[in-house]
């Protein structure tokens, strides 16, 4: 029998998270909170060790969505990294009062990681994921 150790880790989440969680446990098959939170620990480690693995010239497309609210700095951003930038999609989703951009990304892999820890660090940006091509 395999026995396998786990540290028990606590954690805070607002009533709207953990109803969102708890109805993504039951939909998806998952025995419980622990398993689900690990699956998404591990797809971001994941993604982590992706970005920064990237070395040389990088093309990709980095997907974001902010609160409309926050669009100027989430520009002051953008405009660090304008020579990255090749290509921009902003579109306004009224329904939710957020904005959802794209951006086609070309250049070196530091400058890359840069700006995606920029965008994922930023307390105004609500969804982050970069897909390498």
């Amino acid at each position: 029998m395999l026995i396998i150790n786990m540290t028990i880790v606590s954690i805070s989440l607002n009533d709207k998270i953990l109803k969102e969680l708890d109805s993504m446990c039951t939909k998806r098959g998952y025995s419980g909170r622990s398993e689900i939170i690990r699956t998404a620990i591990r797809d971001m480690v994941t993604n982590q060790k992706e970005i920064e693995e990237m070395n040389g010239n990088v093309d990709g497309v980095l997907i974001i969505s902010n609160k409309e609210k926050y669009n100027e700095d989430v520009s002051r951003i953008r405009h660090k990294y304008v020579d990255l930038i090749k290509i921009q999609v902003h579109n306004h989703m009224e329904s939710v009062d957020s904005c959802l951009q794209i951006f086609v990304i070309n250049g070196p892999a530091d400058k890359t990681r840069s700006l995606i820890n920029d965008i994922k660090t930023s307390k105004k940006v609500e969804y982050v994921k970069m897909f390498l091509v």
